[in-house]
């Protein structure tokens, strides 16, 4: 995995890691803008698939000044999180905002860059425990 991509494992199940994080999220008043179950669309498609969720969710006014920054950075935003099944858990990956700037010409963003690093790690730290 990239260093871009952070990784964090739980004993939890797909769907009890999923509400976790949407609670994690949710008490810092930060909205959910979307849950993709992709297991879910497969088994719709007659397909097969274990257990893999994203969790996109975001706040206006603090992505909006990346976006400021370069419009580009759109299409990474808002946050999102996968919650995917592994070995009897799951496992929360999600890519480091902080490597948006390697992309897009952010350099005026770099400090909301690291809050938004920062809280991804916490939102994804109390979804893991």
């Amino acid at each position: 995995m990239s260093a871009e991509l952070i990784s964090k494992q739980t004993a939890k199940d797909v769907v009890a890691a999923v509400a976790a994080l949407r609670a994690a999220v949710e008490a810092r008043g930060i909205t959910v803008s979307a849950v993709i179950d992709h297991a879910e669309a497969a088994r719709g498609a007659g397909l097969s698939l274990p257990g893999e969720t994203v969790v996109i969710f975001g706040n206006p006014s603090v992505g909006t000044a990346v976006m400021a920054a370069d419009a580009r950075a759109g299409l990474d935003l808002p946050l999102r999180v996968l919650v995917r099944e592994v070995d009897g858990g799951s496992e929360l990956v999600y890519r480091d905002p902080r490597a948006l700037a390697r992309d897009f010409d952010l350099a005026a963003a770099d400090a909301t860059l690291a809050t938004l690093s920062k809280v991804l790690d916490a939102v994804t730290d109390e979804a893991v425990a």
